[in-house]
């Protein structure tokens, strides 16, 4: 099985890189190569446990600049590249 890098927060303070299984797109999603990477305010605060509604473990981070490798068929023009 192919697999791909990921941060995981298992539980608050408690973060580890772990291989998980390499993502297929569907419609309207993209898979993309991640360049740059950034942790936001809620990142922090799932991180250290102050994020209300939380379920572990968990992979977070939304702030990425990256680029669209594959994409599934979609309405809004996304293509590779």
């Amino acid at each position: 099985m192919r697999t791909t890098k990921a941060i995981r927060i298992s539980k608050p303070l408690d973060l580890e890189i772990v291989d998980i299984p390499f993502p297929v797109p569907k419609e309207n999603e993209a898979l993309v190569k991640v360049k740059y990477g950034g942790i936001c305010g809620s990142d922090f605060k799932v991180y250290t446990g102050k994020m209300k509604n939380v379920q572990y473990p968990l992979i977070g981070s939304h702030e990425i600049t990256a680029e669209i490798m594959e994409v599934g068929k979609n309405d809004y023009g996304l293509k590779p590249g």
